[in-house]
C-alpha cells in the first residue's frame, strides 16, 4: 500500500513538472517572437510612422537610433532605406513589414 502511494506521488510531481516545463518553453519562445528591431535614424519620418503603428497596436519593439549601424544592417539586407526591421532573424524594409504584420 506505501508502495502504491509513492508511486502515485511520484507520478502525480513529474506530471507537474513536465507541465510547468512545457509552459515555460513556450514561454521563453513567445518573447523570442514577439522582440523586433527596429533599425533608423535621426529625422527619419518612416521611422516615427512606423514606430506609431507598432505602439498602436501594442507590438513591442526596440528602436535602434545608430546610423553606423543602420548601414552595417541595411547593406546586409540588401535594403536601402530607413528604416530595417529586424523579426525572427528575418530583415525587412518597412513596406514588407507591414505586410506581414
Amino acid at each position: 500500500m506505501i508502495n502504491l502511494v509513492k508511486l502515485q506521488y511520484n507520478v502525480f510531481f513529474k506530471e507537474i513538472y513536465r507541465k510547468i516545463h512545457y509552459i515555460l518553453k513556450i514561454q521563453i519562445n513567445l518573447g523570442r517572437n514577439i522582440m523586433i528591431k527596429i533599425y533608423g535614424k535621426q529625422n527619419c519620418g518612416n521611422c516615427t510612422s512606423l514606430k506609431n503603428i507598432l505602439t498602436s497596436r501594442n507590438i513591442e519593439f526596440e528602436y535602434i537610433e545608430d546610423l553606423k549601424t543602420l548601414m552595417i544592417v541595411a547593406s546586409k539586407a540588401r535594403i536601402m532605406s530607413a528604416p530595417v526591421i529586424e523579426n525572427n532573424g528575418n530583415f525587412y524594409s518597412m513596406e514588407k513589414f507591414l505586410e506581414v504584420i
